[in-house]
């Protein structure tokens, strides 16, 4: 663009691209409609197409109709009633002319032509050249006749360039720039807009005039308009308004969610940014809720990464990080098997299957045992009920079946070994037969020494060797009541066997005043610990980890490994360790004796499965070597 319009009969003007000079101002030809009844001149302005006809014609869709006359062309040419002294006031309305007798007081311009228009922005005052609320934005307009004395109402309406900010006359409702008292002198008209609160659709956006028009009688929706024009100038731009912002979670608010500009803050946080200027939202991932609980990040409303940067909007905008509940699902065993699915976070709401897998060798599965709301307790397997909506634990029992029939009893439940079947007892199961191979458990007298159906008995019904009296039929001393042993850990006739009240066989809750049983490896009390495990014996174990090759070089990888403690005894003294692909290994002895835990000692590794030591060191107490096993 070289040349803007001024108005509706002056089209804008472009450079041609083949010329630097701007093309010559150029005009709407004449009788080109400007609206309401207005044409263009051919000079750049509008004329009123009824112009010097008012009394006799009148305008109906932007055409200037005459009135019928019975005596003429024009309504002034019929005849009228009025004095001498007065003189008729033609109006042309409906088709028809009509008339009211005034006094004669000459033929002043009663017209009113308002020429032009323009805003000035008065607003340099405040903390930006920019308008802001409070500020004036000046009006004035150029007229000419008498008509325009009448005028107590002037209006400028304007519009941006987007046509969001929209300040202009629409549909009755009187949103212009304008002011209900104004000042008419020698052919200015003028007022002044002061500026109420800006919306964000006028936020640091300028405004250009469209038209202006002056009233008879108040505001457009009331009064009359007395003229209108189109050639308009100045312009005024407002200041840039803060924006409202808004940044919350999902499902749930509070801290430690989210990080705002670097700072975190709490959800739901309202913020005030300057539009177009940058900010970093981060969501942090995961949040905790609580024991067994996490809040983990799923996405950004605004479909932007876990941490992006934004561009401040020009309007309220909410931004929400949504997260997903997670609940912990403990899974773990009790006997010998395994259990799925591995341990870990689940998805609150999810229905996870869990199935219990029995180790081969004479094992079965038992039953569940379910901690926390929605757990599962019981024998069903697998198990696809499972509701995940708090913590949630599932232990897997399983037991040793002692009934191989194929090879511990024969048909006619005779002791194929030292097991037999007894059908007396719950399930058929396998029990002990104390008197060895060959007797019929359950259906012959037990032994005098042993006694049936005590409630001390592992099992109902099966034959147990139980303490009766004062002599023992095998290398226990025993007293009258059965509560105490009275040779703990002595072995009597040198087969091996201790004497204990381990489970299975005297079944006798244990005194540890003591302090005798914490070394002797055996479950004295029946609770399923042994030795150190108990909180009444002192926790004597040792950690040990390295890596181990083989003679070849290579890694022991992937193995199950054991450690062994040269004690004289030789009997296994650690838990069992799995090496990963270098071959390194952490290793716990458990239950070590009081008096081993600060001596030296031998001590040998072995790969599962095979008979020879893979690597044999010697633990030192003291010197240069203190501390290692070399």
């Amino acid at each position: 663009m070289c040349r803007a319009s001024t108005g509706t009969c002056d089209p804008t003007e472009y450079c041609t691209g083949s010329s630097i000079n701007c093309p010559s101002n150029s005009f709407r030809p004449a009788g080109y409609d400007c609206g309401s009844c207005r044409e263009c001149n051919g000079l750049g302005s509008c004329n009123y197409l009824c112009s010097g006809l008012e009394s006799s014609c009148e305008c109906i869709g932007n055409v200037c109709i005459r009135c019928s006359s019975y005596y003429g062309t024009d309504c002034g040419d019929e005849d009228t009633s009025c004095l001498e002294t007065q003189k008729p006031s033609w109006t042309c309305s409906a088709g028809s002319c009509s008339y009211s007798c005034i006094n004669d007081l000459g033929c002043p311009d009663s017209s009113c032509i308002l020429s032009s228009a323009r805003i000035t922005a008065n607003c340099a005052g405040g903390s930006s050249p920019y308008c802001e609320p409070g500020e004036a934005i000046a009006m004035t307009g150029t007229y000419t006749g008498s008509g325009c004395s009448a005028a107590d109402f002037f209006q400028i309406d304007a519009i941006s360039s987007d046509g969001l900010c929209n300040i202009q006359f629409v549909g009755g409702d009187m949103i212009g720039i304008n002011d209900s008292t104004i000042s008419l002198a020698g052919g200015t008209v003028s007022g002044s807009w002061t500026v109420p609160s800006i919306g964000y659709d006028c936020s640091g956006k300028t405004i250009t005039p469209t038209g202006a028009a002056v009233y008879d009688g108040g505001e457009p929706n009331v009064g009359d308009q007395l003229d209108y024009t189109g050639s308009v100038f100045g312009s005024a731009r407002f200041v840039v308004v803060d924006v409202p912002v808004t940044v919350t979670t999902s499902p749930t608010t509070g801290s430690g969610f989210i990080v705002v500009d670097g700072s975190p803050t709490t959800t739901s946080s309202s913020f005030s940014w300057t539009p177009d200027t940058p900010h970093t939202l981060s969501a942090n991932s995961p949040v905790p809720c609580g024991t067994g609980c996490q809040d983990v990040f799923v996405s950004w409303s605004d479909g932007g990464s876990q941490t992006h940067n934004v561009i401040a909007p020009s309007t309220p905008t909410t931004y929400t990080a949504n997260y997903q509940r997670q609940y912990y699902l403990t899974m773990s065993t009790s006997g010998d098997g395994s259990a799925t699915p591995n341990s870990g976070w689940r998805n609150s709401g999810s229905n996870p299957t869990i199935e219990a897998f029995p180790n081969p060798g004479g094992y079965e599965f038992v039953t569940w045992s379910g901690t926390g709301s929605g757990s599962y307790s019981g024998t069903n397997n697998p198990y696809s009920s499972l509701v995940i909506n708090n913590p949630v634990t599932e232990t897997a029992i399983f037991a040793f079946d002692e009934c191989d029939v194929s090879s511990e009893c024969d048909d006619t439940n005779i002791c194929t070994s030292d097991w037999c079947e007894d059908p007396s007892a719950p399930d058929s199961v396998c029990h002990r037969d104390p008197a060895g191979p060959g007797t019929s458990c359950g259906t012959s007298p037990c032994p005098a020494d042993e006694c049936v159906g005590s409630t001390l008995n592992d099992y109902e019904g099966a034959c147990t060797l139980y303490c009766s009296g004062s002599t023992c039929p095998s290398e226990c001393t025993c007293i009258a009541t059965p509560v105490d042993c009275s040779q703990i850990g002595t072995d009597v006739d040198g087969d091996g066997i201790y004497c204990s009240c381990e489970c299975g066989f005297y079944d006798i809750e244990e005194n540890y005043a003591t302090g005798d049983t914490c070394s002797d490896g055996l479950d004295n009390d029946c609770d399923g610990k042994i030795d150190g495990e108990e909180a009444e014996c002192p926790d004597n174990s040792m950690s040990f980890s390295g890596d181990l090759m083989y003679s070849t070089g290579n890694p022991v990888a992937n193995s199950r490994i054991e450690a062994r403690i040269d004690d004289g005894l030789g009997f296994k003294k650690s838990s069992d360790s799995e090496t990963d692909s270098d071959g390194h290994f952490v290793v716990k002895l458990l239950n070590l004796p009081t008096s081993l835990m600060s001596s030296e000692f031998d001590l040998a590794f072995y790969v599962e499965g095979e008979v020879d030591a893979i690597y044999e060191c010697h633990y030192y107490t003291s010197g240069a070597n203190q501390g290692k096993c070399v």
